[in-house]
């Protein structure tokens, strides 16, 4: 696994397509795992976050300008990138917890599960599944997903209380 890793650090997409979006989630989701930051890889852990960060914005914004469909299957599309997207975000506020950029992930998660239908009422046993529907390991990211998504919620509890006041 670990050599697939290094093999996708060489491996390069047009920024903000679904395949680059892909390639550098899977990194994240193997970064903490397989990745020695230490040994001087060409990426850092902060230029690493920002590209996550620049690509799904890129990704955000074709999607966007993609011409909408009646069709079936471009439901069912839209509905898994949007699924991704949930695990692209969770994978990435897990992994760069302590860059500066890690309240623009826990934010960008919040608005992706209220996209999704997952609100403050929802538990982890709902979130669960979808993330368990894209590489994940129990033992290892379950304690730090649920930690963020404590996080995320209570992004949601204070901007309910503030719109209140």
């Amino acid at each position: 696994m670990a050599s697939a890793t290094y093999h996708l650090l060489r491996l390069q997409y047009a920024p903000g397509s679904l395949d680059e979006l892909v390639r550098l989630s899977l990194l994240t989701f193997g970064s903490g795992i397989f990745l020695q930051w230490h040994l001087g890889l060409p990426m850092g852990p902060t230029y690493f976050s920002s590209t996550v960060q620049e690509n799904l914005r890129l990704f955000d914004s074709a999607l966007l300008q993609a011409d909408a469909s009646t069709d079936d299957d471009y439901f069912l599309q839209r509905l898994q990138q949007q699924l991704l997207l949930v695990w692209v975000l969770f994978t990435a506020a897990m992994v760069f917890c302590q860059e500066d950029s890690a309240a623009w992930f826990r934010a960008r998660l919040k608005t992706q599960m209220l996209l999704c239908g997952i609100n403050n009422t929802r538990s982890w046993d709902d979130v669960a599944p979808i993330l368990r529907g894209f590489p994940w390991i129990d033992i290892v990211h379950e304690r730090p997903a649920r930690r963020v998504l404590d996080e995320v919620f209570a992004m949601n509890a204070l901007m309910d209380n503030s719109s209140i006041e």
